[in-house]
């Protein structure tokens, strides 16, 4: 079994239990919580993909050549990122199921260094697309944080 379940054993006793967190439908696109969707400057940002640049640089680097070769030796076959990146998700996807009750065979090919590489490489294209890396991410984020600020201080006052 690999070093994942000893990371994420909270997460996976829950999972393993039978939790699983109730859906939210929303019948139209809230624009407080999706304010993304609705902002022309952010829709911009995403359309240049320049803000892919880093992610793409660090896919290029030795350290995720290095896991890729890993990988590779482990299966005895050679593969590409793609093929790599395909077993990391798969990975992801069978702990979060809740019939998955005995390690993972994807994760099993992936050590815990190969973990940590392959989410920094997640991290940095999330935090591109969605952190501070583009002053309009945070800037529209304050509007939400915002309005909850002010829902909690209206509830405080009317008590």
């Amino acid at each position: 079994s690999s070093g994942i379940n000893a990371e994420y054993g909270a997460r996976d006793h829950l999972v393993l239990s039978g939790y699983l967190p109730p859906a939210i439908n929303m019948t139209k696109p809230d624009r407080q919580l999706r304010f993304m969707d609705s902002c022309p400057r952010y829709r911009a940002y995403l359309a240049d993909e320049g803000w892919k640049k880093d992610a793409q640089l660090f896919e290029e680097s030795q350290d995720v050549e290095g896991v890729v070769k890993a990988v590779s030796g482990r299966l005895g076959m050679e593969l590409d990122l793609n093929l790599t990146k395909a077993i990391y998700y798969l990975c992801a996807n069978e702990m979060m199921s809740p019939s998955q009750t005995h390690g993972s065979k994807f994760c099993d090919l992936l050590s815990d260094e190969d973990l940590v590489v392959l989410d920094f490489m997640k991290d940095l294209e999330k935090y591109h697309k969605y952190s501070y890396s583009f002053p309009v991410t945070y800037q529209m984020s304050c509007l939400l944080l915002g309005h909850v600020i002010e829902t909690l201080e209206d509830s405080t006052d009317s008590s």
